[in-house]
């Protein structure tokens, strides 16, 4: 069953558009801590970081929300480069990096790509051994999901523990609508997010509101999708197949996980910022996912994404990313981690796509090691 859930990555990478030329999030760091920091308004109790981040202007310091760890995100009032953060050594604080910008990495829309690159994989002999696990749960990490979707009703991976109610009933598997009853304000499974149902909406990047669009100013519980690059993935992974509509999807049983970590921007295809991307990656283990799919990247080294696919492999879930969108040896982040499978596209003619990265016969050393 995990040989035929892997196969879907091989086709989740094809054409990648470039986005502009932002690289990290202006004016905000990355703080990772041994212990939790008492926060009282800018001052985090740790004098040489105090130091620094009140040069900086700082105004204002947040706990990333993931529960059980210790990041933090300070918002500054000046410019910092990468090379200003690179040379921090402060005693107390594991690392400091930059808040980098990911990117989307995107398939094309011709019509029949999708039979294509079954083909390619010989998906049909693959479903003669395995069509796929309704207890197979797949985190799609990306920019959301449209649940109303024809071809993906039904393929939520629903979280009955928000059923406050009591009915047996979350979610319209047609209209994608929630339950009234279940929307309390309440965490009911204690789990630290509140109704989240069908998955949750990590993006929150109201400091980038010249190049954002739609919803992008804070955290809930309805990963919509806006861009649909998320939906598009979904629908490569477990589309409903075999109904004489849409698509077929690699796995015909599997449930997805929408967790929204994106948002759409005015140029491209959109972005996703380290630290909600890797509260999403962290909030799909948790979850019980088996596998999460990250079909976006970065050229730059992420500590706190290292982390997180560090700690999603560690508790057994299969994480799968991108291989990058220069066609020479080299892989983006994450797809570049050791615990992560790289994947690249091909051809029709099963040669290496010519936009595509493939990754150096290089050995990987160990947990989250870097190539």
């Amino acid at each position: 069953m995990k040989r035929a859930i892997i196969l879907l990555s091989i086709i989740l990478i094809s054409s990648i558009i470039l986005l502009g030329a932002i690289e990290i999030s202006p004016r905000e760091v990355i703080i990772k801590t041994g212990q939790p920091m008492e926060i009282r308004g800018t001052r985090t109790g740790i004098g040489s970081l105090d130091t620094f981040l009140q040069s900086k202007n700082i105004r204002q310091i947040r706990k990333v929300p993931i529960p059980d760890f210790n990041y933090y995100v300070a918002y500054l009032g000046n410019d910092i480069t990468r090379d200003e953060i690179e040379a921090l050594n402060i005693n107390g604080i594991e690392y400091i990096q930059p808040n980098n910008i990911n990117s989307f990495y995107r398939t094309p829309n011709d019509t029949y790509f999708y039979s294509q690159e079954l083909r390619a994989i010989d998906i049909q002999n693959a479903w003669d051994i395995e069509i796929g696990n309704e207890n197979i749960t797949v985190a799609i990490v990306d920019s959301g999901i449209l649940r109303e979707h024809p071809d993906l009703q039904g393929r939520c991976r629903l979280n009955y523990g928000e059923d406050a109610d009591g009915d047996g009933f979350v979610m319209d598997p047609v209209t994608g609508e929630y339950d009234p009853g279940d929307l309390n304000g309440v965490d009911d499974d204690g789990n630290g997010f509140i109704d989240d149902i069908c998955g949750w909406d990590f993006s929150d990047a109201p400091e980038l509101e010249e190049i954002a669009l739609g919803d992008y100013y804070e955290q809930d519980n309805d990963p919509t999708d806006e861009n649909y690059h998320g939906t598009h993935v979904s629908g490569i992974v477990c589309a409903n197949t075999n109904n004489n509509r849409g698509i077929a999807g690699i796995n015909w049983n599997a449930k997805i996980l929408p967790v929204r970590a994106g948002f759409r921007t005015l140029e491209g295809t959109g972005y996703l910022q380290d630290d909600d991307a890797a509260a999403a990656i962290i909030y799909a283990v948790n979850s019980g996912a088996n596998v999460i799919n990250l079909s976006w990247g970065d050229d730059s080294y992420s500590p706190i994404i290292g982390d997180a696919c560090e700690y999603a492999y560690q508790r057994g879930a299969i994480v799968v990313a991108s291989a990058g969108n220069t066609p020479e040896p080299v892989l983006s982040y994450p797809a570049r981690l050791s615990h992560v499978i790289g994947v690249g596209s091909i051809s029709r003619d099963n040669e290496i796509s010519g936009f595509s990265s493939f990754g150096p016969d290089l050995d990987l050393v160990g947990p989250g090691e870097i190539i």
